[in-house]
This record gives structure tokens, sequence and C-alpha cells, in this order.
């Protein structure tokens, strides 16, 4: 059973993460932003939800637990249809490009104030929507930034990542609040 491969790895400062402290993950200035592996999301978790109204959620994330309680990147994809036609191409990754990126790390730095931004780029190499099908890509780059202090905000680094996974048709899930 396939569950899927992929890794999101890079460098990254984490202001306020743990008892208000700052955590960095960083290389030496010898080593290349394009090959700086410091910071690992440690992905084992895979996951494309698709909606009614063409728009999708792509999320590489440690564990199958509820995003706002783990450590894990979501792309926003807000309407599919525009991926058409575009395999192998470079697509824009931000707040106001067609895929919009989120970084939480719940788990790394519980309670933490964190509000990132990330801009960058992505490419697909197969993206299906239907069960059994394959979706794969490469995370290009994405500059992290600080979300808290306005737009653009401060650089807090760099990430990269690839991704291969089946989609697994399962039985749909509900959020009850207690």
């Amino acid at each position: 059973d396939d569950i899927g491969t992929g890794w999101v790895r890079g460098a990254l400062t984490i202001p306020e993460c743990a008892d208000g402290r700052t955590r960095t993950y960083q290389c030496a200035d010898s080593v290349p932003r394009s090959e700086c592996e410091a910071f690992d999301l440690k992905a084992d978790f895979f996951a494309l939800q698709s909606y009614p109204d063409h728009s999708a959620k792509l999320r590489l994330q440690l564990g199958g637990a509820d995003f706002a309680t783990t450590d894990g990147m979501v792309l926003e994809i807000r309407d599919t249809r525009l991926l058409r036609g575009k395999l192998s191409e470079r697509l824009a990754v931000g707040p106001d490009e067609n895929i919009r990126a989120g970084l939480g790390l719940f788990r790394r730095c519980p309670g933490s104030t964190q509000n990132f931004q990330l801009f960058g780029s992505i490419t697909f190499s197969r993206f299906g929507l239907e069960s059994d099908d394959r979706v794969t890509g490469v995370i290009d780059g994405v500059e992290v930034r600080d979300g808290r202090s306005g737009d653009p905000g401060t650089v807090l680094g760099y990430l990269r990542g690839r991704f291969d996974f089946s989609i697994q048709a399962g039985p749909p899930y509900q959020r009850f609040q207690m």
C-alpha cells in the first residue's frame, strides 16, 4: 500500500517558538540555500482534499492529525481548473496567487503566535483529483516571511520539497464540537 513519499526541508528561524524563545535552523554560509536541510518538517502524511467549488487543499504534514495540532505545510489551490495544461510549469505561490501556502508548526511550537507567509513556486508533474490518481510535484522553493509584521514581512527562511502520493478515497469525516 503506497502511502506516498515526500519531504519539506530548508532553513528557518521561528520567532517566539517555545516559551517565547526563537528557534533557528540554519546552515553555514558555505552551503547554498538550495541545499540547506537544517530544518526538516518530517512530513510523512500527504493528502489532497478537493471541494465542489473546484478548490483543493494539499497537505504535507507530520502524521494525519488535524492540521492545527501538528507540523505541516498546506497548499490551498483556489481553482484546480487553472492547473489544466500547466503540468511541468512553475506555478507561483503567494497570498494573491491561485496557489497559496501556509506553514503551521503547532507541534514544535505550541502556543506560538506564528503567522507565516510563503512566496515562491511549485511544479506539478502529475495532478489528479480522483481515487488512485497520483499527485506528484516539487516545491521549487518558497521564502518564509513573518506575517505578523506587515507586508512584506521579514524573511525567516527558505524551504523546498517534493511529494508523490496516490489519492486514497476514504469516508468523509466531520469535526464535532464539544
